[in-house]
């Protein structure tokens, strides 16, 4: 089971303006992130859904970046016994 909460506005990332791109970050984050309730969502669905063990949970919306919960598709390489086992 996994799971990713998306794009959240949280403090994770606040540090003292030292370039541009911490600023240009701030405000794609300020546009795009979701609140830290809505990134929950998945990671609750993950743990309290009734799902197969090998299920990966994420947002529904914005290239599964924010908005609600659901099952995603998983790449080749994550559904690749040989390296699940290397792993």
């Amino acid at each position: 089971m996994a799971a990713h909460p998306g794009l959240v506005a949280t403090n994770i990332s606040n540090v003292p303006d030292q370039n541009e791109g911490f600023s240009l970050w701030r405000l794609l984050s300020r546009a795009l992130a979701q609140a830290p309730d809505e990134g929950a969502l998945p990671v609750l669905y993950a743990a309290l859904g009734d799902l197969p063990g090998d299920s990966f949970t994420g947002p529904k919306h914005l290239m599964h970046m924010r908005g609600g919960a659901e099952l995603i598709g998983r790449s080749c390489a994550a559904q690749d016994p040989a390296l699940a086992d290397r792993l």
